[in-house]
């Protein structure tokens, strides 16, 4: 697991289909898009504490060149994860 952090958004790379942990130090967002920028492979997320697993309850999933709108949202951790997926998180 890897662990990626930002102020307001950030970008990463996940490894493999190992789950990364994503922390924006911004303060609490009021919305939250995560964006898959894979062309071919789903990307999944959670915002309540646990660890993403595909397909799971409770994850939310994001399609290939897709974003993902949460509002509201009031964390400023989740935990993303997909095969391979390029992706960003941003807070606003």
């Amino acid at each position: 697991m890897a662990a990626v952090s930002g102020v307001a958004a950030c970008s990463a790379t996940l490894s493999g289909t190992t789950a990364d942990t994503v922390t924006l130090t911004g303060g609490r967002a009021k919305s939250l898009a995560v964006t898959n920028r894979d062309d071919t492979t789903t990307l999944y997320f959670t915002v309540n504490g646990d660890t993403a697993v595909a397909a799971a309850d409770e994850t939310f999933a994001v399609l290939p060149e897709q974003t993902k709108i949460l509002h509201p949202y009031g964390g400023n951790a989740l935990s993303v994860v997909g095969n391979d997926n390029a992706y960003t998180v941003e807070a606003y």
